[in-house]
């Protein structure tokens, strides 16, 4: 059981084409249109695999997303958009990019503890970040080198 014996949450995992944000530079400079990847993923419902498509809209600063096959996709700004799932009671999630290429290394992996009051994050750079989900804030990060030490001294 969950917190205070309610059911666990089953949360929902979306997972976007990692060079989107790309391929919204791209449509935006060149007044044109460009799609990209959009997964979601729920336990004991079948995965929804859609896309999203990114045009430039009247005035050729600003982007204009819309959702196809499955995903609704509602524009916030020029790097941000909003994917509702109605395959999963409407559930919707904000996707935020840069704009340019960053240097945090891609996530690898995701958990959340079971009270769901943290997460962790573990990149593809071998750094762990631990943060609350309340306020959405990383409160702990470990570089690789601290891990293979706190490890060593474990043995």
């Amino acid at each position: 059981m969950g917190i205070e014996g309610s059911p666990p949450t089953a949360l929902v995992q979306i997972t976007v084409q990692a060079d989107w944000t790309d391929v919204v530079t791209e449509a935006l400079r060149s007044n044109s249109t460009g799609t990209f990847w959009i997964s979601c993923y729920k336990r004991g419902s079948p995965s929804v695999h859609g896309t999203a498509k990114v045009s430039a809209g009247e005035n050729e600063r600003k982007a204009l997303f819309t959702g196809h096959d499955g995903v609704d996709v509602e524009t916030i700004t020029n790097y941000s958009f909003k994917v509702k799932v109605p395959e999963y009671d409407g559930f919707e999630v904000e996707v935020y990019g840069s704009g340019r290429r960053s240097n945090i290394s891609k996530i690898s992996c995701l958990d959340v503890s079971p009270e769901g009051a943290l997460f962790v994050v573990g990149s593809e750079d071998g750094t762990i970040r631990i943060g609350e989900t309340e306020s959405e804030r990383i409160t702990v990060t470990l570089a690789s080198t601290d891990i293979k030490s706190i490890v060593a001294n474990l043995a």
